[in-house]
């Protein structure tokens, strides 16, 4: 039987899970660290912002997520409840992007990591987080939508998916990639709202729902800005007549296929060149917080009370 199994397929997204040896190897090193490796992201998109060298960090970090982790794409809650439910295994961990911003983190809930397929079972043999049942999973999900946190399915080699993150605009270093540092890994999916301009009454909910202010409402309806907005329908879901629809739109969804093996071999000698010397300047000057991680306690908007040892 081969290492990739394709367990969810819809007109939007096909969910494909890869439990190869390359992959396996990656996830067993990266897992472990995710609290550092979020700090390091941050460490480097200041780099990135650097005149001159700023140019060759961006194009690394460019490589790095586009073909071998957190390539990010968002999408409606109904596309990840529907891979919540094909999916073989389930695990949360505190989100570490909330955890590095420690005071400065919002109130939004801690344990919205949620790890799916060969992650979720990889991560099992470590500490701390929790296995989910398949009713547990969904109500973090739904509890974490009814937030107004945007839902994202992250890869771990293109395009095989790891995680579903629940991100805000304040901590979560994939959107900050892409609004504060310019790195493009937090992409719209596939879907836009549609405005029904007869039934708009102009109470603007949409546009108070939207988190990167991508909808303008006038008196003809609602104007959609489809470079800002996401797709993650929490416009739709505000909007109290039901004059939005969130429409399949493929043309916004760059297809990345996993790299041949010249490309990612090209790919990982440009990557190592830049990140080599970035990850021991940033071990040199930021050391380890991944206890961090170990201390995480739910809040008080978390779904429900979650043992920090796995069961």
């Amino acid at each position: 039987m081969g290492s990739i199994r394709r367990l969810h397929t819809s007109e939007a997204l096909d969910v494909v899970d890869n439990t190869g040896k390359v992959r396996t190897n990656f996830l067993k090193r990266y897992l472990p660290g995710t609290m550092d490796a979020i700090r390091f992201y941050h460490f480097t998109g200041t780099l990135a912002q650097l005149p001159v060298v700023g140019r060759f960090v961006k194009k690394g970090l460019h490589l790095y997520y586009r073909y071998l982790h957190t390539n990010s794409l968002v999408f409606p809650l109904r596309e990840m409840e529907a891979v919540i439910e094909t999916a073989t295994d389930l695990y949360v961990d505190p989100c570490p992007c909330r955890v590095v911003a420690e005071e400065k983190s919002c109130s939004a809930p801690i344990y919205t990591c949620l790890r799916i397929n060969h992650t979720a079972s990889l991560r099992k043999e470590m500490k701390g987080g929790k296995s989910l049942s398949r009713a547990d999973a969904l109500a973090i999900l739904r509890n974490a939508y009814d937030k107004g946190l945007v839902l994202s399915l992250e890869s771990c080699i293109q395009p095989y998916q790891n995680n579903i993150c629940m991100c805000c605009t304040c901590c979560c270093i994939a959107m900050k990639m892409r609004y504060e540092y310019g790195v493009p890994i937090y992409h719209s999916g596939p879907y836009l709202p549609v405005c029904d301009s007869a039934a708009c009454t102009g109470c603007a909910s949409c546009s108070s729902a939207c988190l990167v202010g991508a909808l303008e409402v006038s008196g003809s309806g609602v104007r959609v800005d489809p470079d800002r907005c996401l797709g993650c329908s929490h416009c739709a879901s505000a909007c109290p007549s039901g004059c939005l629809e969130m429409a399949f739109t493929p043309h916004r969804v760059r297809q990345d296929r996993e790299p041949g093996p010249v490309r990612l071999a090209l790919s990982l000698v440009y990557i190592h060149a830049v990140m080599v010397p970035s990850v021991l300047l940033f071990r040199l000057v930021a050391g380890s917080k991944q206890h961090l991680m170990e201390q995480a306690s739910p809040n008080a908007s978390d779904v429900f009370e979650l043992s920090m040892q796995q069961k």
